[in-house]
C-alpha cells in the first residue's frame, strides 16, 4: 500500500504544481491536449504497459492477458500523445457520410466509435482481471479506477449537456482521467508474483 500511496500523493503534487505554474490561468494545466496533465496521462499509460509486461514475465498474469494489456495500454498512450481518436471524430465525415449525423447532445456512433470500443473492451478486460485476481487490494484499486474514470471523468465530459453539475467542473476532466489511470497502475503494482497460480491452484 505504501507504493500506491506514494503514486497518488505524487500525482496530487504534480497536478497542484502544474496549476500553480499556470496561474492565473490554472485551467490550462488541465487541458486534454498540450498540457502537463495530458503528458502525464501518456506516461502513466506507458508505465501500465511496462508493468503488464513484467507481470506476464513473472507469471502473475497469463501471457495472453499480459500481451493484451501491453498492446492496449501502448495504443492508448500513443492516442493520448497524437490524438488519433480526435482526428477520426472530426475528420471521418471526409471518408463516410454516416459520420457526424447525430444531433447536438447525442452520441455520434460513428465518430465516437473508437472511444465506445475502448469502453466496451475496457469493461471486458477488467471483468477478466477481476475474476482471475481475487486480492481485495487489487480489486479495490480496479473498482476505484472505474468509479473515477467512468463516474467522474465521463460525468464531467458531459456536464455541459446534462446541466447537473457546475460548468467549471468540466475543467477537471483530465485530472479525473489521470487519477483513474493512476489507480489502474496501482492495481497492477499490487499484483504479487504468483497471484495467477494462487487464483487457479493446480490440483496435485
Amino acid at each position: 500500500m505504501l507504493r500506491t500511496s506514494l503514486v497518488l500523493i505524487s500525482l496530487t503534487a504534480f497536478a497542484g504544481i502544474s496549476a500553480w505554474a499556470y496561474l492565473p490561468w490554472w485551467e490550462l494545466a488541465f487541458r486534454s491536449d498540450a498540457s502537463p496533465l495530458s503528458w502525464l496521462s501518456g506516461v502513466l499509460l506507458f508505465a501500465c504497459a511496462a508493468l503488464s509486461l513484467q507481470l506476464g514475465a513473472n507469471g502473475s498474469l497469463s501471457p495472453k492477458m499480459s500481451l493484451w494489456l501491453v498492446l492496449a495500454m501502448t495504443t492508448m498512450a500513443l492516442d493520448e500523445q497524437f490524438m488519433y481518436h480526435e482526428y477520426w471524430k472530426y475528420h471521418c465525415t471526409e471518408w463516410t457520410s454516416w459520420c457526424g449525423r447525430a444531433s447536438k447532445g447525442h452520441v455520434d456512433w460513428i465518430g465516437d466509435a473508437p472511444m465506445i470500443m475502448v469502453g466496451l473492451l475496457g469493461m471486458l478486460t477488467v471483468t477478466l482481471l477481476w475474476k482471475s485476481l481475487p486480492s481485495r487490494i487489487v480489486r479495490g484499486h480496479f473498482l476505484a479506477a472505474i468509479l473515477v474514470g467512468v463516474v467522474l471523468a465521463l460525468g464531467t465530459h458531459f456536464t455541459h449537456l446534462s446541466g447537473m453539475l457546475p460548468a467549471d467542473v468540466a475543467y477537471f476532466e483530465e485530472v479525473f482521467e489521470v487519477f483513474s489511470e493512476a489507480l489502474f497502475m496501482c492495481a497492477l503494482i499490487e499484483i504479487r508474483p504468483g497471484a495467477r497460480q494462487q487464483a487457479h491452484p493446480v490440483d496435485a
